[in-house]
């Protein structure tokens, strides 16, 4: 059946080829036609010239006149038609218009000849007759040397130009003239037989240089094939090689060589199979390669080899018989590719894919891809475990199945974000899950590019951060209660050196009141008592400041014991007097009768308190004095002190 399918198609190519040459023949014996033309009508103007200078002594001046004017208006006509065909460019189905409006000019110039010598033909006498048929003879002559190239142009013109003169010379009844008219058709016939006959030679001869030109050409466009067919196998890194029916390699190209490791040369006439080795890894395929090649069958599969170094290959085998039309094999071609690199890359790039998805799979940041809907594509088991879903059916649905609306919406945003504008997005946002659990997630999104730069997905990473956020608060209330410990220790260490300035003031005071003053045994006696009463507070103080758990809890412990009131007014005011003397302002003391000594609390803390207050007034007071005045309250334990 192949060698049928060639056949055929081969024969429909050479009908087409010589259906294309045909075309070709026609249009180059038109185109030559039109190029005789102007010489054929050039050479008409010269036989009219010779006839009007030969016939015009026999015929009337004015019929030769008109006649005259009517050849040299045809000749016009027929130039003018040259003319417009050599300025245009007549394009393959303009041909047939020209074709016919070669012939129309040649008939019109047929009868302006054969028109005129058979309206002259009944005015003429033997003689004359014998000159208008002799010169229409040598007018057609000459036109047939010209028009030879287009038969039907050629007939045309004969027969406008010799039938009106031969249907005259019947008409007037002479046997002469009647000899003479079959001596015309005898003329036409032959010239036209003459014409053909160039016209086939002309012809043959155009479509013989079309052969020859287009042949050259083909041997030319094969010689460049070759030539690039050739250039190809010697830079393809594909083993290229011919052999004969028997596998008897023919031909190789280098890279063959290169393969195989051995010389071009040296290769000729050895088994391809062979010299690689194929089939030492698997016997079963390459014997059912041999069987399908002597079979006269093309082969093409895979095969494992050794190099000449051991080295395994994988080469990838297309071999393919050389048939004639009949079917008999006359040789083989064949293609040999070294698929040992992509098969290596193969390997190489399953073992990362097997390690990427090891890794998705078992890393513990939960990850999820997405396409441009926003759908999930793929997750990894961390991912499902975070969003409670053991069922893994989360493939193929959005985020509004494992978030509540709200958060839902957030990631919809950022996603249609990320595909409008690629590049990276870190957010916070706290979800419920379907089950009910919230959580605070870092949420990082990046737009995935492919090969030609666009957007084509989205990769997500989601961290749950609730017990970071949890800590974080809990570091921030630490800090605010340290922050307020702080200026709760800033505050009491204010008001302690205030404190702590009062007894020493009245320590320094009575210290420089012993050495300045009298021998007054009384007054010395009192500044002494001062002195140990302000020590003893100050003494006090001294404790409290040491006792740093109360400093950093903002407040000093209240010692509750029976305590006289007098005893502190009296500590009070001794200390107070020492600045006061000083001063030279008074100092006393006023308590009401009414109320009640001794008391249940802090002693030490009110005599400080009394201490501060009178230090104070004493302080912003220039001259005149100060009164320290103890008064009930409006409760039984309470007392109203004013200085």
């Amino acid at each position: 059946m192949i060698p049928a399918q060639n056949a055929f198609h081969h024969g429909g190519g050479a009908c087409a080829a010589d259906l294309g040459l045909a075309q070709d023949t026609a249009r180059r014996q038109l185109a030559l036609a039109y190029q005789r033309l102007r010489a054929s009508i050039l050479m008409s103007v010269g036989v009219i010239g010779l006839f009007a200078g030969i016939l015009w002594p026999f015929f009337p001046s004015t019929l030769m006149s008109v006649w005259l004017a009517v050849l040299l208006g045809t000749a016009g006509v027929r130039y003018s038609v040259w003319m417009t065909y050599t300025r245009s460019t007549p394009e393959a189905r303009e041909l047939p218009v020209w074709g016919r409006w070669f012939v129309v000019s040649a008939i019109v110039g047929g009868a302006s000849w054969g028109v005129g010598a058979a309206l002259l033909m009944p005015q003429a006498g033997d003689i004359r007759s014998m000159i208008l048929v002799a010169t229409l003879l040598c007018v057609c002559a000459v036109s047939g040397s010209t028009l030879a190239t287009h038969l039907p142009a050629l007939v045309g013109f004969l027969g406008s130009a010799l039938l009106p003169a031969a249907i005259a010379l019947l008409a007037s009844g002479g046997d002469v003239e009647r000899i003479t008219a079959l001596a015309l058709g005898a003329g036409l016939i032959a010239l036209a037989l003459v014409g053909r006959g160039t016209g086939k030679g002309i012809g043959d001869l155009i479509e013989t240089k079309l052969r020859l030109a287009r042949a050259l050409e083909s041997a030319q466009d094969l010689t460049r094939r070759l030539n690039r067919l050739a250039k190809v196998s010697e830079l393809t890194s594909n083993a290229v090689f011919t052999a004969d029916p028997g596998r008897r390699m023919t031909w190789v190209n280098p890279a063959f060589a290169r393969l195989a490791g051995v010389p071009a040369n040296d290769m000729l006439g050895r088994d391809p199979f062979a010299l690689l080795q194929m089939g030492s890894d698997n016997p079963g395929a390459s014997a059912g390669m041999q069987a399908e090649l002597a079979a006269g069958r093309g082969y093409q599969a895979e095969f494992a080899c050794r190099g000449r170094d051991g080295q395994k290959l994988w080469l990838k085998i297309d071999v393919q018989p050389d048939q004639t039309e009949s079917g008999q094999v006359t040789g083989f071609v064949g293609v040999i590719t070294n698929n040992t690199e992509s098969r290596l890359a193969a390997e190489r790039l399953r073992e990362s894919l097997a390690l990427t998805d090891a890794l998705f799979e078992s890393i513990s940041v939960p990850v999820v891809l997405k396409d441009l809907s926003g759908r999930f594509v793929r997750l990894n088991r961390a991912y499902a475990e975070l969003m409670d879903d053991g069922s893994g059916n989360l493939v193929g649905k959005n985020a509004s199945v494992v978030a509540d609306s709200a958060a839902a919406a957030i990631h919809a945003a950022v996603d249609r974000e990320l595909i409008e504008r690629p590049g990276q997005r870190v957010y916070e946002v706290r979800q419920r899950l379907r089950g009910g659990r919230e959580f605070d997630a870092l949420i990082c999104k990046a737009s995935l590019i492919d090969a030609d730069g666009a957007v084509s997905g989205l990769v997500v990473t989601v961290v749950d951060i609730t017990i970071q956020k949890a800590a974080a608060q809990a570091l921030l209330s630490a800090k605010e209660e340290a922050e307020a410990a702080n200026r709760a220790k800033s505050r009491f260490l204010a008001n302690m050196s205030h404190e702590l300035r009062t007894p020493l003031n009245a320590v320094i005071g009575a210290a420089q009141l012993l050495r300045n003053g009298g021998d007054d045994p009384a007054g010395q006696d009192h500044l002494l008592r001062a002195i140990q009463q302000s020590g003893a507070n100050l003494l006090g103080l001294i404790e409290n400041v040491l006792d740093l758990s109360r400093i950093e809890a903002g407040e000093l412990g209240l010692c509750t014991e029976d305590f006289n009131l007098l005893d502190c007014v009296e500590a009070a005011v001794a200390t107070a007097a020492v600045n006061a003397r000083a001063k030279g302002i008074a100092l006393a003391a006023i308590v009401d009768p009414s109320l009640r000594l001794w008391r249940n609390g802090d002693g030490a803390r009110l005599r400080q308190v009394l201490l501060n207050l009178l230090g104070n007034a004493v302080k912003f007071t220039e001259r005149g004095e100060v009164v320290l005045r103890l008064a009930p309250g409006p409760a039984p334990d309470q007392l109203v002190v004013s200085v």
